[in-house]
């Protein structure tokens, strides 16, 4: 299930999942209403904190070391949370 995210894409607000006002997002604690009520919020909340680090307008050092913060975020949440319900947490980032 591809989610987008949201941001204007500049320093101060690159990037950021919408899951307060995003239905579509919200849908996901339906997978299992139980295991996600009280963890899926918390995990997109820190996902948000992560994503907002990430910028490519900073040197390529740091952009790296962003991004690999981002995806080490992904690969934690997958093995404790997603991998139970053969669910896998993917980023794709494309940047005009």
């Amino acid at each position: 299930m591809p989610l987008l995210l949201a941001g204007s894409g500049t320093y101060n607000t690159p990037y950021n999942l919408d899951f307060i006002h995003d239905s579509y997002v919200k849908s996901l604690v339906l997978i299992k209403f139980d295991y996600f009520r009280n963890k899926l919020p918390v995990f997109l909340e820190n996902f948000n904190s992560q994503l907002s680090k990430l910028s490519f307008y900073k040197l390529e050092v740091q952009v790296m070391r962003d991004l690999g913060n981002v995806v080490s975020w992904l690969e934690k949440a997958n093995r404790s949370m997603f991998n139970h319900f053969h669910i896998k947490a993917v980023l794709y980032i494309i940047e005009n």
